[in-house]
């Protein structure tokens, strides 16, 4: 793995203790507590209390985990590409962006000097016809200002022509106006030509200017301005941290160029069409990302991502528009261009040299076939219903629009592998591969739903979960996030005989234009440093095994929430009143102007209380008044009763229980989803259903009697007398793990998440081995779950490393609280594999 944020902790401390009897070999706690002795786990004198057993069955291999689980998903958001991974430092290099209404500047991303005449024109190619006349200064700053440094080359190329006696130059500046370099462009004439200097800054500068000037009678007639790093990742056009940071993750394929980018959002012309995307930089017309609210040079085009594919040893998943935006669809009568643009991608990728596309890409740089074997086709159309109207298209409109581009496909390329935006009728199942599902959601979902595909059917098309994060309580990317993806990535790998691949998403986000929270990789000009759930897919992606082990965790108890009571609602004005509790061996007590409260204090929405009747009266979400009950911040079981009436509104009532606080707690959501169910949910950074919905709604005008029984960890909710739900509401201890083996070398590796507040030590048994030759330990983890990387601190939350000695097993190890943890044992000899 190259560390490109820096050194990674390779502390190596490795220490004997006395045995824990005859088989069980002992290893310091070398870092961060990651492994230890059985004797931490007793506390007290006398023998040692058994450690819980984790057992990994080598001897019990299962199905071949595919080398194609873990890739990377690229889309040109948060200015991702353009003013990121693409190394050009200017903006609007080639003058096509659209001047932005009536009063916006005509040539966006520039600014002219004081006394300057600035016009658009004409230039030299038809494809991308905007040029601009310059007479005096003209000065760029970049996208958010670019940083020179001392003794770093830089690379620019204007392409230009001159009237007149005019002569050009270029500089760079700090924004002060000191100038950094300067150097002339020779022999400019009365022709469009192009010209290459190169820059050298004589200081660092983090906000630097490039600056157009012109001298002499006449003006100058520039068709393109671009400035680039003289060294570029593997001499490709990519800022170098940013593909080292990609690099890292050891991605098994890259997907591109999106997401709501390929299809253009609301508007089909916006669509990522890569004919326009490839060749010379000046004759690419770029296009709007609107959905983002930037423009797209299309620097990044489709040659630069099968480039960029290559370079990273990973297989090209390329995601074609299939003619459905958000808003807008292509007749099928119509849809012949789109499908045959789809061909044409497959041939230029992979087609020989002597046809004519592959003649293109020849002379675009690669004479060798680029190997694309997977075609996405579109971007979430048909996941949201199938009524007339719906966003991104019905699965109905999808799936005819897809048997259209599939069939073509199948017929002309059959090796390539086709992807899917949901799963369609049976009738299409023999034209899919892969079914793309995408989940963001809180993390308490992720710990949820890491057994999401434990029971799904084998027999269809495999899996690609094509993006995935926890995009609720999640700050700017911090370990709770993290770590709860890692628990879901587990199940992922245990169910990697359906899940094929997966991918997070997003990959990147410059500081200066967050579209979308959270993201791997954090960037500004200068700088880069990636959030935890980056370093979750590092060690993922960097930690592979070839065939799945059966793991057996620990069974550790069950927790029961505890906390007070409240009542809400939703989109609804009502009153509640006749609020009763009752306690375990005591009488019940009717519950009168009590303090209610919110996370500042106060409660949402506009709150009277009188007589014992407690109302809210606007139409907000999430309106919730916590009651303030002495005695129930650590009460687990009691009976909350009383009655309540909808005034107006859209659904019915909330009553919450077990609320640790407002953002923590459990509520009986009666009426809800536009009043048609009642269910109980769980919220925790989200909100997450506690057992089966029940169909119901709530007259307005009506009184209704409402009981809830906590008792023992159960939940009975009554409705009028009538028993509407019945569960157990205890919260299992957050724990997930998965397990593998290398074939050739036989060691295992052990992935366990430990979701909890506190150490877990458990006995390592590993049937089918008895000693490893050495292992390592490698531990993510941090002081609290809200605990976030920045650049002041860029490695608060990166994996830590220690290396273990020679050792017989069973093997006592303690993974710390709140951690992702990766155990490598490499087997002693071959007969111990």
């Amino acid at each position: 793995m190259r560390h490109w944020f820096g050194p990674v902790d390779r502390t190596k401390r490795p220490a004997t203790l006395p045995a824990m009897g005859a088989a069980v070999a002992t290893i310091a706690a070398a870092l961060a507590g990651v492994v230890a002795t059985s004797t931490l786990a007793s506390g007290q004198e006398g023998p040692p209390a058994p450690l819980p057993r984790l057992v990994v069955r080598s001897d019990q291999p299962q199905h071949a985990i595919p080398t194609s689980l873990w890739g990377i998903f690229f889309e040109e958001i948060n200015h991702a590409g353009e003013g990121g991974l693409l190394a050009e430092l200017l903006r609007n290099r080639s003058f096509e962006e659209p001047q932005s209404g009536p009063d916006g500047d005509p040539v966006p991303g520039w600014i002219r000097g004081d006394g300057s005449i600035v016009e658009r024109a004409e230039g030299p190619n038809a494809a991308a016809p905007n040029a601009i006349r310059l007479h005096g200064t003209l000065r760029s700053r970049g996208y958010f200002g670019f940083t020179v440094r001392p003794a770093e080359r830089l690379i620019l190329r204007v392409d230009a022509k001159r009237v007149g006696d005019a002569r050009l130059s270029v500089l760079l500046e700090t924004a002060e106006g000191k100038r950094l370099a300067m150097a002339p462009i020779e022999k400019l004439t009365d022709q469009w030509g192009s010209y290459m200097v190169s820059l050298e800054s004589s200081e660092l500068c983090t906000d630097a200017r490039c600056v157009l000037l012109t001298e002499g009678e006449g003006d100058v007639h520039i068709d393109l301005v671009s400035l680039t790093p003289s060294s570029t990742w593997r001499g490709h056009g990519l800022r170098n941290d940013l593909a080292e940071a990609t690099a890292a993750m050891k991605p098994a394929f890259l997907r591109f160029p999106g997401g709501c980018y390929v299809e253009g959002g609301d508007r089909l012309k916006d669509a990522f069409r890569w004919p326009t995307s490839v060749g010379d930089i000046a004759t690419r017309p770029g296009h709007s990302n609107a959905t983002w609210g930037y423009w797209s040079t299309d620097g990044l085009g489709f040659h630069e991502y099968l480039q960029w594919a290559e370079d990273l040893g990973a297989e090209p998943l390329f995601v074609v528009p299939c003619g459905i935006s958000h808003k807008e669809l292509v007749p099928l009568d119509e849809l012949g261009p789109w499908v045959q643009e789809a061909l044409d991608a497959i041939e230029y990728a992979n087609g020989p040299q002597s046809s004519p596309l592959g003649t293109q890409r020849a002379n675009n740089g690669h004479p060798a076939p680029f190997g694309l074997k997977y075609i996405e086709i579109g971007n979430e159309n048909g996941m949201f219903g199938d009524a007339p109207g719906t966003f991104g298209g019905s699965r109905s409109e999808y799936a005819e629009r897809y048997r259209r581009f599939a069939e073509a496909i199948r017929a002309k390329y059959p090796e390539i592998k086709l992807i899917a935006n949901t799963r369609l009728d049976q009738s299409l199942a023999p034209l899919v591969d892969l079914i793309d599902d995408h989940y963001y959601n809180a993390p308490g979902w992720f710990w949820q739903n890491a057994t999401l595909y434990d029971r799904s059917d084998r027999n269809g098309p495999g899996i690609y979960v094509g993006e995935f994060a926890v995009t609720q309580g999640c700050g700017l990317g911090n370990l709770d996030a993290a770590l709860a993806e890692a628990a879901f990535m587990t199940g992922l790998e245990r169910n990697s005989d359906l899940v094929r691949m997966a991918s997070y998403a997003p990959l990147f986000v410059h500081t200066q234009d967050r579209r979308w929270t959270p993201d791997a990789i954090v960037f500004d000009a200068t700088r880069a440093y990636g959030t935890p759930s980056y370093w979750v897919q590092v060690m993922f992606g960097e930690h592979r095994a070839e065939r799945l082990l059966p793991i057996e965790l620990p069974a550790l108890p069950l927790t029961r929430p505890a906390g007070t009571i409240g009542i809400g609602t939703w989109r609804t004005q009502a009153e509640f009143t006749d609020i009763t509790l009752t306690r375990p061996g005591e009488a019940p007590r009717q519950l009168r102007e009590l303090p209610i409260r919110r996370t500042d204090g106060t409660p949402s929405g506009r709150w009277t209380q009188t007589d014992g009747t407690i109302a809210v009266h606007d139409e907000g979400e999430n309106q919730l008044a916590l009651l303030d009950v002495e005695g129930l911040a650590a009460a687990t079981d009691y009976t909350l009763s009383l009655r309540a009436r909808k005034l107006a509104g859209a659904e019915g009532f909330l009553i919450a229980f077990h609320a640790e606080s407002p953002q923590a707690l459990t509520w009986w959501n009666i009426g809800g989803w536009n009043n048609t169910t009642h269910a109980i949910e769980r919220t925790d950074g989200g909100r997450l259903r506690v057992g089966a919905g029940v169909q119901g709604s709530i007259e307005t005008n009506r009184w209704y009697q409402i009981t809830v029984e906590c008792h023992d960890g159960r939940v009975r909710c009554f409705l009028d007398g009538q028993l509407i739900h019945d569960l157990d509401e205890r919260i299992a201890p957050r724990l997930a793990g998965v397990a593998g083996r290398n074939e050739q070398s036989g060691e295992v590796i052990v992935k366990l998440v430990n979701g909890t507040a506190e150490p877990l030590r458990f006995a390592l048994e590993v049937p089918g081995l008895e000693r490893i030759s050495r292992g390592e330990v490698i531990t993510l983890s941090g002081a609290a779950l809200a605990d976030e990387n920045t650049f002041d601190a860029p490695h608060r939350i990166a994996p830590k490393r220690v290396n273990l000695p020679p050792s017989a097993l069973p093997l006592p190890v303690e993974f710390p609280p709140h951690s992702l943890t990766v155990l490598r044992l490499m087997p002693a000899a071959a007969k111990d594999r």
